[in-house]
């Protein structure tokens, strides 16, 4: 028995119309359908490329004899770079006992955890866009131009912290 040409007409595997609170079977999902892996030899590569982009940063930094800039973009970028690769390892070793934060920054995330750091993100970007037009007016009325610039960073960490946790805790 052949299947009709035009799919409204009813053939062997569709029989009228689906009654009200029928699901049509569909494909088996298995786990979540967005979840991305990125395989282990794209990861090193990944972290070569990045160490190497820092190396070049650091050694332009160095021939310019910024040495202390250039000590300073190995120790933070070293740093970041390796507790991304932790928190990589430790999300693909743990699976899903991973946290939230270690599936966002290991690109292992699904929808609810990408939903999580964009949140986040929205509400850094909006104190941040609120800071940037407040500061300046508090300069003008007697705060010392350093102190502002200097909390700011703290500022926005904790403001990312705060929003992240009490993000990842509510949904």
């Amino acid at each position: 028995m052949s299947m009709p040409e035009n799919p409204a007409q009813p053939g062997p595997a569709q029989t009228g119309p689906v009654q009200p609170g029928h699901v049509q079977p569909g494909p088996a999902r298995r786990g979540s359908p967005s979840r991305s892996t990125v395989s282990p030899k794209r990861q090193r590569a990944i972290l070569l490329a990045t160490l190497g982009l820092l190396l070049a940063i650091a050694g332009t930094y160095a021939a310019f004899d910024e040495w202390s800039t250039a000590a300073g973009v190995l120790c933070g970028g070293g740093l970041v770079l390796g507790l991304m690769w932790f928190a990589g390892w430790r999300a693909s070793s743990r699976g899903v006992d991973a946290a939230t934060a270690e599936r966002v920054f290991s690109g292992r995330g699904d929808e609810r955890d990408k939903r999580v750091y964009l949140t986040t993100m929205a509400v850094v970007g909006y104190v941040a866009f609120i800071t940037a037009a407040l500061l300046p007016a508090a300069v003008n009325l007697g705060l010392d131009g350093d102190v502002a610039l200097g909390s700011l960073p703290y500022l926005l960490i904790t403001t990312g912290v705060v929003t992240f946790i009490t993000t990842d805790r509510r949904t």
